[in-house]
């Protein structure tokens, strides 16, 4: 039944996201600094990828991007330089996120209605496994020192733990009610779960696969962006257009930032320390000062349904999967710096 209402909502988020005029405007912000985008496909700053991209991911190593597009049922691998598609990839119904092990390289896509793992060989670019997990799964972390892969199952909340070795379910992790995010800091050893239902990032210890805190947030959680060197992670709190800042050692919540319409996802950039927010609703990004934390930018993509971010890290650049777009925009973050 909660699958139904989830699909439901996804069906009124695309229509709502249809009629701009509507929306409510971003709340406004003091402009330091503004990141900038010219979203044509002519000039070298976004590409065309498959319809609806839910997920993206950057490897660093292979400066490659990869987008679970869940109306077409594919992966495109895109050079992050170029922007050119290199390959696509099928996958199972409903691709919806994306993680990749930076040790290995290979890159693990979740198939949110049909109850899978597809995982690519960046070699080949082909299909090497398809891994069948929970119900629904959402998100995806990889702990690349461990290389165990962490799925988080909406519908039958739970997470899947995988060998990223052998690519089999080697555990069942109880997280809490409806997880529909997952993030995992540099160094592992902890896994950081988005429950929707409970209102709360919930912190497991994966030495013992328990969880050892629940920290209270906003209106049903979803994106979450670690910055390891401020001991910071970002919560995006999709229904109240909130991000909390929590302090990892404290394990408490030290402020709550007003955003866009409907935040879906978050990432940071680990040279600056500063994050990225995807505001589905109204089409930008809001930009949060890893220092202050406060919002520095609202940024317009150009594009329609802002879905979720990838950040490439030194050059800082900010690529942006729109489902209603189905392209990858790219931000330059340094602009106006």
């Amino acid at each position: 039944m909660r699958l139904l209402v989830v699909l439901a909502a996804l069906v009124a988020l695309a229509a709502a996201c249809g009629s701009a005029e509507t929306l409510p405007a971003s709340p406004s912000a003091s402009v330091s600094r503004t990141p900038t985008a010219v979203p044509d496909d002519n000039d070298g700053t976004s590409v065309s990828v498959g319809a609806k991209p839910w997920g993206i991911a950057f490897d660093a190593r292979s400066r490659r991007l990869y987008t679970a597009n869940e109306g077409a049922n594919t992966i495109s691998v895109v050079d992050a330089d170029t922007l050119q598609v290199i390959a696509t990839i099928p996958a199972e119904s409903g691709p919806s996120a994306v993680a990749v092990n930076t040790k290995t390289g290979r890159v693990y896509v979740t198939n949110a209605f049909s109850n899978s793992v597809t995982v690519v060989d960046p070699k080949t670019d082909t299909v090497a496994a398809t891994v069948k997990v929970g119900r629904q799964p959402w998100d995806v972390a990889v702990d690349s020192e461990s290389g165990r892969v962490y799925v988080a199952n909406a519908e039958s909340d739970d997470i899947s733990v995988i060998d990223g070795a052998s690519d089999k379910v080697i555990d069942k992790l109880d997280a809490g009610e409806e997880p529909w995010g997952v993030a995992v800091p540099p160094g592992g050893g902890t896994l950081y779960v988005a429950s929707a239902a409970e209102q709360s990032v919930n912190v497991v210890d994966l030495s013992s696969g328990e969880v050892t805190d629940r920290i209270p947030v906003g209106a049903r959680p979803r994106g979450l962006a670690v910055v390891a060197e401020a001991g910071r992670l970002y919560v995006t709190n999709t229904e109240d257009g909130s991000v909390s800042i929590i302090d990892l050692q404290q394990r408490e919540v030290i402020a709550t930032v007003p955003v866009g319409d409907y935040p879906l996802a978050a990432a940071a950039d680990t040279e600056t320390g500063d994050v990225y927010v995807a505001n589905t609703f109204d089409d930008s990004l809001s930009v949060i000062d890893g220092g202050s934390g406060e919002v520095i930018a609202t940024v317009p993509t150009g594009t329609h349904q802002p879905w979720d971010l990838a950040v490439s890290g030194k050059d800082s650049r900010v690529y942006v999967a729109s489902s209603g777009s189905s392209n990858i925009t790219v931000i330059d973050a340094k602009a106006g710096r």
